[in-house]
């Protein structure tokens, strides 16, 4: 399984509000980024489920990932 993570310099923000990404990933790759909302990041089968919102944002394009590539999303 292919290993990638990413996290943002803030948990939330507003329309028009400026938020980093930081991500990582196992190999040096080409990687299409979509921005969600989550809603429910639980994945246990006796829970809700996980779900998602996928959102518009300038930054939802494929970029090259090397040890960590940093992004701006205006959203």
């Amino acid at each position: 399984m292919l290993k990638i993570t990413g996290y943002s310099d803030k948990y939330s923000a507003h329309p028009g509000e400026e938020i980093k990404f930081y991500i990582n990933a196992e190999y040096n790759d080409n990687y299409k980024t979509q921005i969600v909302r989550l809603i429910h990041g639980d994945t246990n089968p006796e829970g809700p489920g996980y779900k998602e919102e996928e959102i518009d944002a300038v930054c939802t394009e494929i970029i090259k990932v090397k040890i960590r590539k940093f992004m701006v999303a205006h959203i």
